[in-house]
């Protein structure tokens, strides 16, 4: 397969991968590959090098729908792939909200589809086939400050430049953001990722003694950062809880009133969500039922404070990340000061979460907040415009719901925060219209991940689908389960079970009295729903929705033999009754993981 003036490739790539199968415990290898020149030479090193160690590869390739040719392209790999012996998956990327960066949205989602897709094979590592001159290209692309600067300069030429050390004392976000957003400089890091006091600028011109142009720059920069410094010490003089009062003289909506109207009921909101989650075993202090409570209240109510501050005044880009080193400067706890940061995250399609509970329950509260504040007054986002990121805030709720397997209801936390708002506040509020605004965010971060749409409907039209904590595992369970021979034939036996009992007039109760089992098949249907559904339920019971759909598979023949040999509308209403009752406990023992007839073809 390799070409032998190719060897010296070969045996380096060979010595590489031994080395990196140290990584590996299993037997499979997943690859990223894209369908670019960099990509395919690792495909066929790493099939000469699979062929040689006894591995097995996946091949997992990303289409982000961005361009029309990008769906022909993935269809290339999988061909190449094909034609190896090499199984391979298409990942589709369709939840961008369009805010953010779209390169980064792009490269968070692929990341998250991608380990996503490795997780579901049990793989131990992904590589992926970048060279260096790709690292240096996607950083230069997918720079804002260097598109910038290209188009300011026509012969640039890049020179470093130091401030006075004493500077690095405030925040790095703060330096940072003054001299990209104000000088267009580029600040550098060190070899741990620190702020280093050096930084480059672009010139347009190239003289013989550029000392000239680096102090003039180095001049220009120190007000600015002088001013960083000076806002910093000002807003640390007083304290995040002296400023709660001035929220009250910032309008936040005329219809739902102030900045610190908004504070109370975020508050309430976060009281009312910690409090439940306690209640479910999510408190990280057992010993202390309140402490949850406590922490949540706490970052709640200073969440927003620094948006009062000199720093944040000048650079909005800051809200949330001078709260937090405001709020260690007061003595705040770290949860709390961690939590006022992490509130407003996931900032983006793809952006991480908030890192621990109290983060979680703030995050959650304010987006709620709004969620339910900008739909009682009828501010609802159309279909090129959402002015208030109603979509972005119910994606960010709906993602920490289901990444971090929260047992909480959509429903259960709308009712939550709407008892926060006051009859002043919102004019009509429609829950199941915002329920469904939550489901249809749901829908498309499911299918971003690469579900297929009649599973993700299947599993939402169960019967005892309480909350989303379970459903990427229900989801996988459905996917077995369509894989099985049984699958096609429960599935249509429980749509012509559904079809049949919404056309059923008369009550319909889902109990049997085995007097009334006259027909060998129902009886031998019923003693099989007795047994099965015991050891089947103690399955579901333990989140072991794949084992619990695999003994349900098992009724297939008892189910077609019903259908076969038993007429359900018989004359004698007696026999109806208890043939419709039979139905309908098996309908609740096949639905408590999915809608199974969601799965017919």
């Amino acid at each position: 397969m390799i070409k032998p003036s190719s060897q010296d490739i070969l045996n380096n790539f060979t010595e590489k991968m031994n080395a990196f199968e140290i990584q590996i415990s299993g037997d499979n290898i997943g690859l990223s590959v894209s369908g670019g020149g960099d990509s395919i030479a690792l495909l066929y090193l790493t099939k000469e090098w699979a062929c040689k160690n006894d591995k097995k590869i996946f091949v997992a390739t990303v289409d982000h729908g961005l361009r029309k040719e990008s769906l022909n392209e993935a269809q290339t790999v999988k061909d190449i792939c094909r034609s190896l012996g090499i199984e391979c998956t298409i990942l589709n990327w369709t939840d961008w909200d369009k805010s953010g960066n779209l390169q980064d949205a792009a490269r968070s989602a692929r990341n998250r589809l991608i380990g996503n897709w490795a997780n579901s094979l049990g793989l131990d590592a992904v590589a992926t086939g970048h060279t260096a001159d790709d690292q240096a290209e996607t950083f230069l692309l997918n720079n804002e400050l260097v598109q910038e600067v290209t188009s300011l300069v026509e012969r640039p030429t890049v020179m470093v430049c130091r401030f006075e050390e004493a500077f690095l004392q405030v925040p790095p976000e703060c330096l940072i953001l003054t001299m990209k957003a104000n000088q267009k400089y580029f600040p550098l890091l060190d070899k741990t990722g620190k702020l280093s006091n050096s930084f480059l600028i672009v010139s347009n011109i190239n003289p013989a003694d550029a000392s000239a142009v680096i102090g003039g720059n180095e001049r220009v920069v120190r007000p600015r950062l002088s001013d960083a410094k000076f806002f910093y010490h000002q807003d640390r003089k007083k304290t995040l809880e002296s400023r709660v009062s001035g929220l009250d003289k910032v309008v936040y909506h005329n219809q739902l009133g102030t900045q610190g109207d908004r504070m109370l009921r975020v508050c309430a909101i976060a009281e009312s969500i910690a409090r439940v989650l306690s209640k479910k075993g999510l408190n990280p202090w057992p010993n202390d039922a309140e402490k949850l409570v406590q922490m949540s209240l706490r970052a709640a109510r200073l969440s927003k404070t620094d948006l009062l501050t000199e720093m944040v005044g000048e650079f909005p880009e800051l809200q949330g990340i001078m709260g937090r080193y405001y709020a260690i400067n007061d003595g705040e706890d770290n949860l709390v000061a961690q939590a006022i940061a992490d509130h407003y995250k996931p900032k983006f399609a793809g952006d991480e979460l908030p890192d621990n509970v109290v983060g979680w329950v703030v995050a959650m509260a304010d987006k709620l907040e709004t969620l339910v504040g900008m739909f009682g007054i009828g501010n609802l986002p159309t279909g090129d415009k959402d002015p208030f990121a109603l979509r972005r805030h119910a994606l960010g709720v709906t993602r920490i719901l289901v990444e971090e397997s929260l047992p909480v209801s959509v429903s259960s936390l709308l009712d939550l925060s709407l008892a926060a708002f006051d009859a002043k506040s919102v004019v009509i509020f429609d829950k199941s219209k915002l329920e469904l605004f939550f489901q249809d965010r749901l829908i498309n971060y499911l299918e971003a991940d690469s579900y297929p749409v009649n599973h993700i409907m299947a599993v939402l039209g169960a019967d005892n689908l309480q909350d989303w904590s379970k459903i990427r595992e229900r989801l996988e369970a459905v996917a077995h389960f369509s894989s099985l021979i049984e699958s096609q034939a429960l599935a249509a036996a429980n749509k012509r079970i559904s079809n049949i009992l919404k056309k059923t007039q008369e009550p319909i109760n889902a109990i049997v009295d085995q007097v009334l089992l006259v027909e060998s098949a129902e009886m031998t249907l019923h003693k099989q729903m007795l047994s099965t559904g015991m050891r089947a339920q103690a399955f579901y019971e333990r989140n072991e929705f794949t084992k619990h759909l695999q003994i349900l598979a098992g009724l297939r023949d008892a189910v077609d033999g019903f259908f076969k040999d038993v007429m359900v509308n018989a004359e004698d209403a007696a026999l109806r009754q208890n043939r419709l009752g039979l139905l309908k406990l098996l309908h609740a023992q096949m639905n408590q993981v999915a809608d199974l007839s969601r799965l017919a073809h």
